[in-house]
């Protein structure tokens, strides 16, 4: 590439040439106008070289003797004129250069020389060092030859270059030393040009790996979270982003990333790279969940309280009237037995004759039924009130039963018989025989039993919708299982871990208080069994009810089965 200074040297030799060519002509008659034509080329030339701004020496070769130079180089020395030429041009510069310009003087002969560039430092008489740029190239003059050095102060050059090097080192000091990962990526992120330390750490894995294959960044993201991740990156490298992400380290465990960045732009608005700060916010986000579920619980505990005290009003405003049908219902029943030798003579004598509408032979079956379910519901209504009060009080009740769960299936089915006759188009009951009893409470069981058969006949929204339900035992777990399933709508993803949660309810429109499944939760928890839900959106639902074995029934169990 050709430097300014080059031209300088360019119009010296061709005013050498024209100097020696006055000794060709010079019996012309025109000797002396031009000699002063020529002196007047070389006074002009020398002004030229003095407002030059690089320093141009005339050196001896090889001595390195100062021979001659321009203002710029006498500032330069920052010598007086008289002292300029005591010393070679090799004992104002520092070592290394002068081994250099030493060296192409010995070759200045040979016909392959070339000019030379190199950076040197100028030693001035108070000991300063002015950095410099020389280009050195060869001049002839007669017999005589001599080295012509032009040099560029290169201080500013020099400062602003160190300024750069204490600021990348001071960025890299700073970058390699923060938690946080930082990262600069073409905006594309096909090419990542820097990558922090602190990667290793955070993401368990070598960030060689990631340099040499930027796309390896993105399989180390969750999953669950790469599609938001694609797109975030897709449309953030114009205007930047704040993303939070999990990755999964190597050895299975997960940690959450937020990731914000930022473009740097030219001078045109164009995006030329993308720096980004990608913080481990793991710790912050398990902090977070549990003041949440803390919240939940004093949320909770706030609803229990006050379900305490509406309970304990409610059950006293229900009991009285349920008393009230208990005891009419039982003096009801009595009054028909002993009215029934009554009516039946009559017939005998009078014949048919209707009763409420309804032919006597009918009524007379149907009116024991009907006292016997006045007397039963009236009693499941007790039953409730019970559970609600234990619920509020957290009364784990009696459990000390021997229950056996193909009663309760068949109890709870035909309880719910009308709701799965109008909700169902099928219905199968599928008990296995001898099933070994389980210790607990007959009616909580079949409370909970109800509430999953109720919700499953809720779920369903066709007419050609069905609900399966199963008993078995499972002798590798030791304990009965029972299962319903239906083919109704299913439960959404973000619904389905608050299913248990007290008062939570999809069917608060309908009437749903949020309370069934979490007093259901509660029994089998108490039970020391475990319920739990498994379902997709439109797949339908299969609600898994398991509860222990006694060890004692379990030895009955298999000694019977042998």
């Amino acid at each position: 590439m050709k430097r300014p200074s080059d031209s300088l040297l360019d119009s010296w030799k061709d005013l050498q040439r024209k100097i020696i060519g006055l000794g060709e002509r010079s019996i012309r008659k025109s000797y002396y106008p031009e000699l002063q034509k020529r002196l007047d080329e070389l006074e002009r030339f020398k002004a030229l070289l003095d407002h030059s701004q690089d320093a141009i020496f005339l050196v001896e070769v090889p001595s390195g003797r100062l021979v001659d130079c321009n203002e710029s180089a006498r500032r330069l020395l920052g010598t007086e004129q008289v002292n300029i030429f005591e010393a070679s041009l090799f004992q104002r510069l520092d070592r290394p250069a002068s081994a250099r310009i030493r060296k192409a003087f010995s070759r200045s002969g040979r016909a392959s020389l070339r000019r030379r560039f190199l950076t040197a430092a100028f030693l001035q008489s108070d000991d300063r060092r002015i950095p410099v740029e020389i280009a050195l190239s060869f001049v002839q003059f007669g017999e005589t030859r001599y080295g012509v050095a032009v040099a560029r102060d290169i201080t500013e050059r020099v400062r602003a270059e160190s300024a750069l090097r204490e600021s990348e080192e001071r960025f890299r000091q700073l970058a390699e030393n923060i938690y946080e990962v930082f990262w600069i990526a073409s905006p594309d992120r096909t090419e990542i040009e820097y990558l922090s330390p602190a990667f290793d750490r955070i993401w368990g894995r070598p960030r060689d790996s990631v340099l040499r294959e930027p796309s390896s960044w993105l399989r180390t993201v969750h999953p669950d979270d790469v599609p938001g991740t694609v797109e975030t990156f897709k449309t953030g490298a114009m205007e930047g982003y704040d993303l939070t992400y999990r990755i999964v380290r190597p050895d299975g465990s997960v940690r959450w990333i937020r990731d914000r960045a930022f473009p740097i732009r030219d001078g045109r608005g164009r995006a030329l790279r993308l720096c980004g700060v990608a913080e481990d916010i793991t710790a912050r986000r398990e902090a977070e969940e549990t003041a949440r579920l803390q919240e939940q619980k004093l949320i909770q505990a706030d609803k229990m309280a006050s379900m305490g005290m509406l309970v304990s009003g409610v059950a006293h405003e229900i009991n009285n009237p349920n008393n009230f049908i208990l005891l009419n219902a039982g003096i009801l029943a009595r009054v028909w037995r002993e009215l029934l030798p009554a009516l039946d003579d009559y017939r005998a004598r009078h014949g048919e004759f209707v009763l409420a509408g309804m032919p006597y032979e009918e009524a007379r079956e149907k009116m024991g039924h009907l006292v016997t379910g006045i007397v039963q519901g009236a009693q499941r209504i007790q039953k409730i009130v019970q559970s609600l009060t234990d619920f509020a009080r957290q009364d784990p009740g009696n459990r000390n039963e021997w229950v056996s769960m193909k009663d309760v299936v068949e109890s709870a089915a035909s309880l719910l018989d009308p709701l799965i006759r109008k909700s169902a188009a099928r219905f199968s009951l599928t008990v296995e025989p001898a099933l070994p009893p389980v210790r607990g409470s007959f009616q909580q069981l079949e409370q909970v039993v109800v509430n999953l058969m109720t919700n499953a006949c809720q779920a369903l929204t066709g007419k050609d919708q069905g609900i399966e339900v199963s008993v078995r035992y499972l002798s590798e777990d030791r304990a009965v299982v029972t299962e319903v399933v239906d083919e109704g709508e299913g439960i959404r993803p973000e619904d389905l871990p608050r299913i248990f949660d007290p008062f939570f309810t999809t069917k608060r429109s309908s009437g749903g208080t949020g309370l069934g499944l979490s007093v259901s939760f509660r029994i089998v928890r108490d039970h020391g069994g475990t319920l739990r839900y498994v379902s997709r959106p439109g797949c339908g639902t299969r609600a898994i009810l398991t509860l222990p074995v006694a060890e004692t029934n379990l030895q009955a169990h298999e000694a019977a089965g042998s």
